[in-house]
């Protein structure tokens, strides 16, 4: 499963983003917004498999980090990208990625001393090494959400930009898991409302954001009629989910 495409460009959405009120700091942030008694990890269902959830502002996000995440979208959605009306540009991506108000949940396989240490998402432990871009790169990321606080119609929002999960992955509730913990980060934000993109010709992701509560948005697109006659659908949807 492509839990799914939902990379918001500008071609896609409007202006580029402004800036929100938000703490001047990471370990705020992650104080803020994941609190201690939401777990730092995830365990595979079906494999037993522990895997640490590592909220990360791009800032912070190491050059292997980052690569590790463009190859994840690379493998999941480049020929979606390359399908779009501006196609799959990485180095175009990897800038995006970058962009300062960007926030990183990433998922990484477990050691047993990690999990052992790991106390809270105040910023304890393995997970305040990762706050503070000290954690431990042994571990590639096999999946990721990337999200951002930010203006949409005059109201902020909390913006899903990417989640992309490695084959193994899918299927076994992480894609609802880090859709939950974005979500809230929306609702201690006090914001109305969450969102995200989705490519028109990924319907099995469709299906996964209708399944959590997503809906059409009043912004997405809609079918237009050409002068032909023809009618030119849109290449992408999006989708919002009221958090309060």
């Amino acid at each position: 499963m492509n839990d799914g495409d939902t990379s918001r460009h500008r071609e896609y959405c409007g202006p580029s983003p402004s800036p929100t009120p938000e703490p001047a700091s990471s370990q705020n942030f992650v104080s803020t917004y994941f609190p201690p008694s939401r777990p730092p990890t995830f365990t595979h269902p079906r494999n037993g498999s522990t895997y640490t959830i590592t909220p990360l502002p791009s800032s912070q996000l190491s050059a292997t980090q980052l690569e590790s995440c463009l190859n994840l979208i690379a493998k999941t959605s480049s020929s979606a990208y390359a399908n779009s009306s501006k196609g799959w540009r990485p180095a175009a991506k990897r800038k995006e990625m970058r962009t300062p108000e960007m926030w990183f949940l990433l998922v990484r396989q477990a050691n047993v001393e990690e999990t052992g240490s790991s106390k809270d998402h105040d910023g304890a432990g393995s997970e305040r090494e990762g706050v503070e871009g000290e954690a431990k790169e042994e571990k590639d990321v096999e999946a990721f959400l990337s999200f951002m606080l930010t203006w949409e119609d005059g109201f902020v929002v909390v913006y899903c930009y990417e989640v992309h999960l490695a084959e193994s992955l899918r299927g076994c509730g992480l894609g609802s898991t880090l859709m939950g913990m974005m979500e809230g980060v929306g609702r201690a934000a006090d914001v109305d409302k969450s969102m995200l993109t989705v490519f028109a010709e990924n319907e099995k992701a469709r299906r996964f954001y209708e399944r959590i509560g997503y809906e059409f948005d009043e912004s997405t697109p809609n079918a237009t009629k050409l002068r032909n006659g023809k009618v030119s659908e849109p290449g992408y949807f999006i989708m919002s989910k009221r958090l309060k």
